[in-house]
This record gives structure tokens, sequence and C-alpha cells, in this order.
């Protein structure tokens, strides 16, 4: 989705003005990185990073399966 859609369904009558990237912001972001892929879980529809706290371990995620270690979303 772009930024854009939400703001024209939530201010129909506002003008739109585009002046580009700024410096410094990102145009493109890692969701799971290099480091979180060894606590990722994939599902059938989504991906799921559990905690590495020790108390997390009550929660385990039941179900899926780990992530390749080469694996980047």
């Amino acid at each position: 989705m772009k930024i854009v859609e939400p703001a024209k369904a939530l201010a129909t009558d506002c003008e739109t003005e585009y002046s580009g990237t700024s410096p410094g912001e990102k145009i493109h972001e890692v969701l799971i990185s290099e480091d979180e892929v060894r606590m990722a879980i994939e599902t059938d529809d989504m991906y799921f990073v559990e905690s590495v706290h020790p108390w997390w371990k009550e929660w385990r995620w039941e179900g899926g399966k780990p992530m390749p270690d080469d694996f980047k979303y």
C-alpha cells in the first residue's frame, strides 16, 4: 500500500503534494533481518519472530517451520 492511499481515504478533499525522498529516508526496509531469522517461524499466512528472552519459552509457537539461515524478508 502506498502512503497516499490512506491519506486519500481519510482526507478526500485535501490536496496532495509530492516532495520526493528526504535525506536519510529509507527506500527499502528489511522486515526479518539475518539476526532474527534464527528465531523466525513460517506459517501458512505469516512469519513469527520469537523472543530470545528466557521467559518467552512458556509461549512457544506451535506449528510452522523454521526459516533457512540465509532467508531475508
